[in-house]
């Protein structure tokens, strides 16, 4: 099948969309209400201020693949793949504005009302998760035709950065595919094809997953870019060079810059990470310097420990099994540690707690450490079991803050499992009349 793109939307995001596709070789068809935008596409011009656009542009429309229309239902009957790329602004309330895409999924609905070609659609414009579904559902209701059989919806976010975009087109850090258990193959296969020669790897996931990560992905950005300032202002209360600090902050691409650390989970905790940022926050605030970003850090760590007690409370079960209370796994190290945070918390009701972490045991059986251990335990000591299965026998909710063994969930007394790492197996199937709750995962 050949490939015809309408992109319809000749903003930013598709003026960049048709220079670049057209760079590919393919015919793309731009589509817009604003007479002008089409006029300037169809003069060689782009409707954008962009490095390197208007030279594609220009030289697409020459070689007859690049041209413009204001009529929708003519480009749509004229390609087998459709760019969504029209405007989502902001409401009054901060969320995202929805009503262009969902136009746009009515028009195409009435245009292949009486075509025989499958269609692959493509949302590249920014929608929160669940859009997908009420595209589906707008084009079915207009076109009488079946999704994943007739068309497809598919969340293809843009990693654009302006000043980049052309770059950033063709070598971006990846392609996403959001997909469906209900996406053809016709348009998996169509789509391999267009994107086959852009050097990056190609994820095919959930349509949810691929419509939260453009947002997720923009908020980590500006969370850098607000990190770097903020530290900029501690140094330069304490005279020294951002710019050198920040330098060798970034040759770091074992733990600085790298996926460590980036997995949902639980509080952070230990020697460093609390002491060091307390230790930074309280500096500047000795030099008259605000920092709301590393402020809110310590912030979410403390929720996050409100959080699972909240949780456990809620429950209300009173015969508990608690795995874990050193700060992370693979080390008997109590400092800071959030799971004894959480455990003293609960201490304060009137629970039957059995606690078991299998590093702590092994520091106590070595005498490695042993009145540290006894003393940041407290009352806590007398109750930490030297087996596992001692400490969630006869228990009805099993706290997890380590990983553990599907066999400890056998009990014929558990009833309930909160898992606040992620640590429970992973195929997460658990006896009948067990319920699983993830800390913030289901």
């Amino acid at each position: 099948m050949d490939i015809k793109i309408s992109i319809i939307g000749l903003g930013y995001v598709g003026c960049i969309s048709v220079a670049c596709i057209s760079k590919m070789g393919h015919m793309t068809l731009g589509v817009d209400n604003n007479k002008l935008k089409v006029e300037s596409i169809n003069k060689g011009l782009p409707t954008i201020i962009e490095n390197e656009v208007g030279p594609l542009i220009l030289k697409g429309v020459n070689k007859g693949l690049i041209s413009a229309t204001l009529d929708i239902s003519y480009a749509i009957k004229h390609s087998n793949i459709i760019f969504i790329c029209v405007n989502t602004p902001n409401t009054s309330e901060g969320v995202l504005d929805h009503s262009q895409i969902y136009n746009v999924a009515i028009e195409i609905g009435k245009a292949i009302f009486d075509k025989s070609t499958h269609y692959t659609i493509l949302i590249r414009s920014t929608v929160s998760p669940g859009t997908g579904v009420i595209v589906e559902d707008l084009i079915e209701k207009y076109s009488n035709k079946q999704k994943g059989v007739d068309f497809d919806v598919i969340s293809n976010p843009e990693f654009l950065r302006e000043g980049a975009a052309v770059n950033d087109f063709f070598n971006p850090g990846m392609t996403v595919l959001g997909i469906t258990d209900n996406t053809s193959a016709l348009s998996i296969e169509l789509l391999s094809r267009l994107y086959g020669d852009i050097k990056a790897p190609i994820f095919k996931v959930k349509r949810e997953t691929s419509e939260t990560i453009k947002y997720v992905s923009n908020s980590w950005h500006a969370v850098k870019i607000s990190f770097a300032n903020e530290v900029s202002r501690i140094c330069n209360s304490l005279n020294v060079d951002p710019f050198d600090l920040m330098e060798l902050f970034c040759k770091d691409e074992k733990l600085n810059i790298s996926d460590k650390y980036l997995k949902p989970g639980f509080a952070y905790g230990g020697s460093c990470l609390p002491k060091d940022i307390l230790g930074l926050t309280s500096l500047a605030k000795l030099n008259d310097v605000e920092t709301p970003l590393l402020d809110g850090v310590m912030l979410t760590n403390s929720i996050l420990i409100d959080q699972a007690y909240e949780a456990i409370i809620a429950s209300g079960y009173k015969k508990l099994g608690f795995i874990g209370l050193a700060f992370k796994e693979g080390t008997a190290d109590l400092r800071g540690s959030p799971l004894l945070a959480l455990a003293k918390k609960l201490e304060k009701n009137k629970l039957e707690i059995d606690y078991y972490d299998e590093f702590v045991n092994k520091s106590i059986s070595s005498d490695v450490n042993v009145k540290l251990i006894k003393d940041e335990l407290g009352s806590i000591y007398p109750r930490l079991n030297e087996n596992v299965l001692n400490a969630i026998s006869g228990k009805n909710l099993i706290i997890i803050g380590k990983p553990v063994e599907a066999d400890i969930f056998l009990s014929s007394e558990l009833h309930h499992v909160i898992d606040l790492v992620n640590g429970a197996p992973n195929d997460r199937i658990f006896p009948e009349g067990v319920r699983y709750q993830g800390l913030n995962w289901k």
